[in-house]
């Protein structure tokens, strides 16, 4: 469902179901589902922006298993990309997730990739993901990063 102003929709309904698990985290397994709105705030040549406001269910196993977390969180985020030249793009999205019924206890993750066209069909790619958890189980870091390099092949063009 989207809504435009003209011909460009400004404003889009999403939708989304993940399942993630991190040894580091020790997360054995988090299942996230959610829904909700996102909005083109800004949009010129070059540079695009968006905004979102999600309501996000999640099932979290902690560890062996043994400690289950179901509960609901809001899942905003901005998203920008820029377009520098038509050889190097850069791409951020931050999120911020708050438990619904304890805002102090959040999560925040972000993602950079900065996307160099190397042909029409291959692109390197350099990622930077950070992630912090304000209530961490025990034991457990309360931040991670990691920094990736990729070879990204487009098999439409």
């Amino acid at each position: 469902m989207t809504c435009s102003i003209g011909r460009e929709p400004w404003w889009t309904a999403e939708a989304f179901v993940q399942g993630q698990a991190n040894k580091i985290l020790n997360v054995r397994f988090r299942g996230l589902a959610g829904a909700g709105l996102r909005f083109r705030a800004m949009k010129a040549d070059r540079f695009r922006l968006y905004a979102a406001l999600l309501a996000m269910f999640e099932h979290e196993e902690i560890g062996s298993g043994s400690i289950v977390h179901r509960d609901l969180r809001w899942s905003s985020y901005a998203s920008w990309n820029w377009t520098t030249t038509g050889i190097l793009r850069i791409v951020n999205t931050t999120y911020w997730q708050p438990l619904v019924r304890d805002i102090e206890d959040y999560r925040i993750a972000s993602q950079t990739d900065f996307v160099m066209r190397l042909s029409p069909s291959f692109s390197y790619v350099l990622a930077f993901h950070y992630a912090f958890d304000s209530r961490p189980p025990d034991g457990v870091v309360n931040s991670e990063y990691s920094i990736r390099n990729v070879l990204s092949v487009d098999f439409e063009k």
